[in-house]
């Protein structure tokens, strides 16, 4: 049976998941946990908590002041202030990106920022 590499749904048959759209690859499911990647609405969730919480925070300074653009759009996002299009949503996924990376964390679909950094 093949399995969707990013979200462990099974196949239909196609090349693609119906589900995410990534590409089939014959391998066993990946676990429940690990399939799920942080949603679009959890992420400006987070992104917005960190840049009302930290942002003078010394440890985020670099991080904060880089991301001048994405973190105050995810605030944005998550307050209802604006409505996500694609753009935005390039700003907030490269600003959640660059967040795991710089904590050395893999996306776990996590809910809120508390899980990002224990």
């Amino acid at each position: 049976m093949a399995y969707c590499g990013q979200c462990g749904t099974a196949s239909s048959g196609g090349a693609f998941c119906t589900q995410c759209g990534a590409a089939i690859k014959e391998s066993n499911p990946i676990s429940p946990k690990a399939s799920i990647p942080t949603t679009v609405e959890n992420k400006s969730s987070i992104l917005g908590e960190l840049w009302t919480e930290y942002k003078d925070a010394e440890g985020f300074k670099d991080y904060i002041d880089y991301n001048d653009l994405g973190l105050p759009l995810a605030y944005a996002v998550s307050t209802g202030i604006i409505e996500i299009n694609p753009q935005v949503q390039n700003y907030i996924e490269d600003s959640f990106t660059l967040l795991l990376d710089i904590l050395h964390k893999e996306d776990e679909g996590f809910e809120e920022l508390s899980e990002i950094l224990e």
